[in-house]
């Protein structure tokens, strides 16, 4: 029973230690001062995926304790329980909070050691609204006890607030759709998701600014000494830690607020200067996308390849915006994300070479380029030559010094272009080198690194695809296009598309090549293809419902038996009764007549004649409306219109040109011709869908977006091969 003793002995001792620190004439150093924060304000103040303290608050004072000598301990707590438990002695100090009238109350504040900027994060269905007042009508999301709610009231009295226990809880409630404003800080989320998720509803470029917070230490009332120690101590912290401590964790200069890019010039379409003199280039524009995602600024500082990679090291600059490395070339900065990829080919002036990597030639090439010992894997024979610009390496190609040269295939064909030489150098394709591009920054920036990676990761595949689609001609120079990324979704649209279940996608059995049915009960065409994508890129469960008619089809999706049909024209009676995506495919139309009847060019020409259509189609009420001079002859489907034509019940048969390309490829109709309608090229189809599921319009177009033109192409050869000249 001696053991008894002992254990008040150590429960008295752990009770007073904390208020004793408190209440003494002096602060005792030789017991930890106990500091409590809050437990998930990332990057100010959290607990790390080991529970440990961690961020930029956490930093400063583990600083003030290495300069004080003072021995320090960390406990977290929800906001509200961290003020609680200073307020009840339960701690020494508060790691730091803002200061306002009720707080001066209860609390005695050290002078600051940092800022933070505060804003309302807007939903995108409300960016309309731009100032504080405009918010009335919604409730602002706030975490209990901080002080956004009394800045605010004080800025606008009628606001109305509603309270979440943590942060976590308010952004969850935000990506749920509970809250269409909150109030938060600058910063980003450590849950790339929940990041993700946020960003796609509430954009940085919409937040409005409340104020600039100052984040002073707390401490319970009368304390005057532990105050003059806080103070002593974080005034002998030089301020380049302190600056160093804040931009290893935001990533930026707090000064500026912003992030200089290191960017080198001549190197079109990817990255120069313009005749405005300002920076322009995809790359440029990738980053300018990352700084409205990001609301952080960027600004540029333009060098050749060298000086730009020095500027870096030499801290005048703070990234590089994009530059080729392999494990063969390094640079010696840290590879903070990977942006592109370049594709690089041989081009000369000699136009007719033949097995060219079996040639004993001299190739141009840049000293810099990563795929050297590729080259000389490629081409065993050659004899390298370096030049420092695609000028020099053109010139020396006109003079025969060179065969040709390697070189970024995008950046080559706009120089060629751009100085009428195009038709003078030739562009040989069996041979490519890819070259990773990676955004740059010093070793010692993880932060920085880290900022980087969260904001190119909210920039969406689409986004990604059309600024490459603007900058490189040539798709095949593409990256993004090429690289059969997945559209990143929301937690909240998996969730939509999870509930749907199957939903039916109606097509017509006999509409070759954009739909129709195989053999084997199988959906075939083009529009099984976009079905397919859709699948693929959403995660959705479509089952294809075949159809001998078209009116019958979209009858049924109004009803709401079915969901989604293809290949639609978007018209006003239509729209009121259904959802419609972006125009996703080119759909011309054109008229099929006997081989004997003179070549029709407009719809004019049929005036008086008899015209086969398909009953339900779009264009009926078109040709109606405008052309009361013509007679239609309905029929169900495209072979009955042929059939029509054929039989002398039509003088003429009218539909889109991909289906009677495929029909008259058949074989079976040598008598009847194709003659293409000049004043209907213009028509385009889009995907119609029943109102219930029209919330999956938005992210359809998403899909639609990712196929440019070479896909588009590659669906129509593979499902047609007729030359309609």
């Amino acid at each position: 029973m001696k053991f008894i003793p002992w254990i008040f002995a150590i429960v008295f001792a752990l009770a007073l230690s904390p208020a004793q620190a408190m209440h003494s004439d002096k602060v005792d150093t030789s017991v930890p001062l106990v500091i409590v924060m809050g437990e998930d304000t990332y990057p100010f103040e959290y607990l790390n995926e080991n529970g440990t303290p961690s961020g930029i608050l956490v930093d400063l004072w583990r600083e003030w304790s290495v300069i004080t000598d003072t021995k320090v301990q960390f406990v977290s707590r929800h906001w509200q329980q961290s003020l609680d438990q200073l307020e009840q002695r339960q701690a020494d100090i508060h790691i730091g909070m803002s200061k306002n009238s009720a707080r001066l109350k209860k609390f005695d504040f050290a002078k600051p050691f940092t800022s933070v900027n505060s804003y309302l994060f807007v939903h995108k269905s409300l960016n309309s609204k731009k100032q504080i007042s405009d918010l009335v009508p919604y409730q602002i999301g706030v975490v209990t006890g901080s002080s956004h709610e009394a800045t605010l009231s004080v800025l606008e009295p009628k606001l109305s607030f509603k309270h979440y226990q943590n942060r976590e809880q308010l952004l969850q409630a935000a990506v749920n759709g509970e809250l269409f404003v909150f109030a938060g800080m600058e910063g980003y989320q450590r849950n790339l998701t929940l990041e993700q998720d946020i960003a796609a509803n509430f954009y940085s470029s919409s937040r409005i600014p409340i104020e600039k917070i100052n984040i002073s230490p707390a401490v319970a009332k009368g304390d005057q000494d532990l105050i003059n120690k806080i103070n002593h101590g974080f005034e002998l912290i030089p301020p380049n830690v302190i600056q160093q401590i804040e931009r290893r964790w935001l990533g930026y200069h707090r000064q500026t607020s912003g992030v200089i890019i290191a960017m080198q010039n001549g190197v079109e379409p990817y990255v120069d200067i313009g005749t405005d003199g300002l920076p322009h280039g995809m790359l440029v524009d990738l980053w300018k996308l990352w700084s409205e995602k990001t609301g952080i600024n960027v600004d540029f500082v333009a060098g050749d390849m060298n000086s730009s990679i020095d500027d870096v090291k030499r801290g005048v600059a703070d990234v590089h915006i994009g530059y080729p490395e392999s494990k063969d070339m390094r640079t010696g900065l840290k590879q903070a994300w990977h942006i592109i990829s370049v594709k690089s080919r041989f081009f000369s002036a000699n136009l007719s070479i033949n097995n060219i990597e079996d040639i004993a030639m001299r190739i141009g090439v840049f000293p810099t380029a990563p795929y050297i010992s590729e080259m000389k894997k490629a081409f065993p024979k050659a004899q390298l030559r370096f030049y420092d610009s695609l000028d020099s390496m053109v010139k020396a190609a006109q003079n025969k010094e060179i065969s040709g040269f390697v070189s970024s295939a995008a950046m080559a064909s706009h120089y060629l272009l751009a100085n009428k030489l195009w038709a003078e150098f030739r562009q040989y394709t069996d041979i490519e080198f890819s070259t990773d591009m990676y955004v740059l920054t010093r070793i010692d920036d993880s932060g920085l690194a880290d900022r980087i990676q969260a904001g190119f990761n909210l920039i969406s595949v689409e986004e990604q695809m059309q600024i490459e689609r603007k900058w490189l001609i040539n798709p095949d120079d593409r990256f993004f296009a090429n690289s059969a990324h997945n559209i990143k979704l929301t937690t909240q649209q998996k969730q939509y598309i999870s509930s749907l279940g199957a939903i039916k996608m109606g097509y017509l059995k006999n509409w070759a090549p954009m739909e129709f049915q195989g053999r084997n009960g199988e959906f075939l065409g083009i529009n099984a293809d976009i079905k397919n994508l859709l699948v693929k890129q959403l995660n959705l469960t479509i089952i294809p419902v075949p159809y001998d008619d078209f009116r019958q089809m979209i009858d049924d999706l109004i009803k709401g038996d079915i969901h989604l049909v293809a290949s639609m024209a978007k018209t006003p009676e239509r729209a009121s009764k259904l959802a419609f995506s972006l125009v996703y495919w080119p759909s011309p139309w054109a008229i099929v007549t006997s081989l004997t009847q003179p070549p029709i060019f407009n719809i004019s020409q049929v005036t008086g004649k008899r015209l086969a259509v398909v009953e339900g189609y779009q264009i009926v009420d078109q040709l109606r409306q405008q052309y009361p001079g013509i007679t239609l002859v309905f029929v169900a489907d495209t072979k009955q219109g042929m059939a029509a034509v054929l039989n002398g019940s039509a003088d003429m048969f009218i539909e889109q040109v991909a289906s009677l390309a495929t029909t008259l490829k058949s074989g079976q109709y040598p008598s009847l011709k194709m003659s293409l309608l000049a004043e209907l090229t213009e028509q385009h189809s889009h995907i119609g869908l029943f109102p219930g599921v029209k919330n999956l319009v938005p992210l359809i177009d998403r899909v639609l977006a990712t196929i440019d033109e070479t896909e588009q192409q590659n669906m129509y050869q593979k499902w047609v091969s007729l030359d309609l000249n």
